[in-house]
């Protein structure tokens, strides 16, 4: 058995500065465990999926459940170094993306809301009794 962990990343891209034509939201991922010299490397970016047409949180549901199978059941390979077949385990380490993509897929308005923190309150009206 190996264990292969991996970091999530999700994004969305655009051929334009203003993000505003042609989007496209991206799912990435990078073997956790590399050295990070050889995990910055352009090399190691590994595509999921993308799309201009599908929500981020429609692409999440099959991208989810074959993670979960890689994380539960695991996938056997072949390796070269140990010459025989191995089942590769490969759990989600963490999941990467930046702050609006981060409220998206919490289903939460962020910054954006009129009251964005429920424990602390911060954003409601203080009413002094």
């Amino acid at each position: 058995v190996v264990m292969m962990p991996i970091t999530i990343f999700s994004d969305d891209t655009s051929g334009n500065k203003s993000k505003v034509w042609n989007k496209f939201d991206s799912w990435n991922f990078q073997l956790a465990g590399l050295p990070q010299k050889t995990n910055s490397s352009h090399l190691n970016f590994h595509f999921i999926c993308a799309s201009n047409k599908v929500p981020v949180m429609e692409m999440a549901v099959p991208v989810v459940s074959e993670l979960k199978l890689l994380e539960d059941t695991g996938i056997e390979a072949y390796d070269a170094k140990l010459q025989c077949d191995v089942i590769v385990i490969a759990p989600v380490l963490c999941f990467l993306c930046d702050n609006p993509r981060a409220a998206e897929i919490c289903s939460q308005l962020g910054a954006t809301s009129v009251k964005y923190c429920r424990v602390c309150m911060v954003g409601a009206q203080q009413v002094n009794a």
